[in-house]
C-alpha cells in the first residue's frame, strides 16, 4: 500500500473527470438550439432506456442501484435524464401549441407523464436526491413558462397599442 502512489491516481482520474467535463461544457455551449429541439426526444429516450437498464445490470454503490459500468467510466442514467427531461419541457412549453392562458388541468398530463416515467425508474433505485432535482426543475421550468407567457402578452399588447398609434392619421 502506497499512499502517495494511490493519492497521485486519484489526482490524475479527478483531472482527467475536470477535463472532460469543461470539454463536454464547451462543446454543448456552441452548439446551436435547434439541435437541441431536433434531439431533445432522443436523449430523453436514451435516458429513459439507460434508466431501465440500471434496474437490471446496474452496479450498487452506497446501498442503491444507480450506476452503469461501461468498464471504462461509471455512469448515472439519471443524470442524463435531468438534461433530458428539461431539453424535452423547454420544447413542450416552447411549443405554439401552448395555451394563451396557459395549460388547464388535461392538457398538464403530457408534460407531467414526461417527468413521471422517469421518476418512477429513479424512485425504484432510489435516488431521492435526483427525485429532487426533478422536482425542482419542474418547477422552474412551469414558474419560467408562466412568466414568458405574461411577458409575450404584454409585449403583443403593447405592439397592438403602438401599431395603432402609428397608423392613425392624425392629419385629417
Amino acid at each position: 500500500y502506497d499512499a502517495d502512489e494511490e493519492s497521485s491516481s486519484a489526482f490524475q482520474a479527478q483531472a482527467f473527470n475536470i477535463l472532460a467535463g469543461l470539454g463536454a461544457f464547451f462543446t454543448c455551449a456552441f452548439i446551436k438550439t435547434p439541435f437541441w429541439k431536433r434531439w431533445a426526444f432522443v436523449i430523453y429516450i436514451v435516458g429513459c432506456v439507460l434508466l431501465i437498464m440500471v434496474l437490471g445490470i446496474g452496479v450498487v454503490a452506497g446501498g442503491a442501484r444507480r450506476w452503469l459500468n461501461l468498464g471504462f467510466v461509471r455512469l448515472q442514467p439519471s443524470e442524463i435524464m435531468k438534461i433530458g427531461i428539461i431539453l424535452v419541457m423547454a420544447k413542450v412549453f416552447s411549443s405554439e401549441h401552448v395555451p394563451r392562458n396557459g395549460f388547464n388541468f388535461l392538457q398538464l398530463f403530457y408534460p407531467l407523464g414526461v417527468i413521471l416515467f422517469p421518476a418512477l425508474l429513479i424512485v425504484v433505485q432510489p435516488d431521492l436526491g435526483t427525485m429532487a432535482d426533478m422536482g425542482k426543475i419542474n418547477n422552474e421550468m412551469a414558474t419560467l413558462t408562466r412568466e414568458l407567457s405574461e411577458k409575450k402578452t404584454a409585449l403583443e399588447n403593447a405592439y397592438a397599442k403602438i401599431s395603432e398609434l402609428i397608423s392613425t392619421d392624425y392629419l385629417t
